[in-house]
């Protein structure tokens, strides 16, 4: 039996693969809702959940089926899961040691750091819904910005790198409006992060993304506008009695 295993977290709302490294997008595997909740039940698939503390007792959306290990005790499990089979989600930003030990161990791994892929965090300092980290938050230009190369230390480890995720936690996501919002136009950020290497001119990008904006206008979304913060205003979560 090929058995394929899966470290993560829980369940999002939405991801996006890029490829690193110039391969064209419509070359990444995508997969539609149903079909993860398909595969969540085959026996050929393991998710290993890694969550600690009430985030593990408390959640009311544990993955399916899904394994706990010990994060704080990596060693003692990690070569219990063929590296042929296993996919590591590395989105610890402030655990970069833990992504060099995957990659140095042969593990094929997705690029999702916390800071700046995770798109519940806020992108403006002045907005007051959603996560920051230690004062730190997923500014666009961050998003833009990132670069592989800063977390792997500029080595070459080919294609056991799979690719960059952009995740969406829902805690604070109660309209399509608030998701739109968190949504766009970050996501355009991340595609092109994910299809370059080198981004040094951000000012460009923010002159290409003013037809992508318009796009969103005519489209219906209730987006941020990065170039003229004020003008939509951000959907604050309404808190549950």
């Amino acid at each position: 039996m090929k058995v394929k295993f899966f470290v993560g977290a829980a369940v999002l709302c939405c991801f996006v693969l890029g490829y690193v490294g110039g391969a064209f997008a419509d070359t990444v595997p995508t997969m539609t809702k149903e079909e993860l909740n398909t595969q969540l039940d085959s026996p050929d698939i393991v998710i290993i959940d890694v969550r600690v503390g009430k985030d593990w007792t408390a959640s009311e959306l544990k993955i399916k089926n899904a394994v706990r290990e010990d994060p704080k005790n990596v060693d003692a499990w990690f070569n219990k899961y063929a590296k042929d089979k296993t996919i590591i989600f590395w989105w610890r930003h402030d655990k970069p040691e833990q992504l060099t030990k995957a990659l140095e161990n042969g593990f094929a791994t997705v690029i999702c750091p916390r800071i700046p892929y995770y798109f519940d965090f806020v992108q403006d300092e002045n907005h007051i819904s959603g996560r920051k980290w230690a004062g730190a938050f997923s500014p666009i230009e961050a998003v833009y910005n990132f670069d592989v190369n800063s977390v792997t230390k500029g080595k070459n480890y080919g294609d056991q790198i799979l690719g960059v995720q952009g995740n969406l936690w829902t805690e604070t996501v109660d309209s399509e409006a608030r998701l739109d919002y968190l949504l766009f136009p970050r996501i355009a950020a991340l595609a092109e992060s994910s299809w370059t290497t080198v981004r040094t001119d951000y000012p460009a990008f923010e002159e290409r993304l003013k037809s992508h904006l318009e796009l969103y206008k005519k489209e219906g979304l209730y987006h941020y506008n990065p170039i003229r913060p004020n003008e939509i205003p951000e959907p604050v979560q309404m808190k549950k009695d």
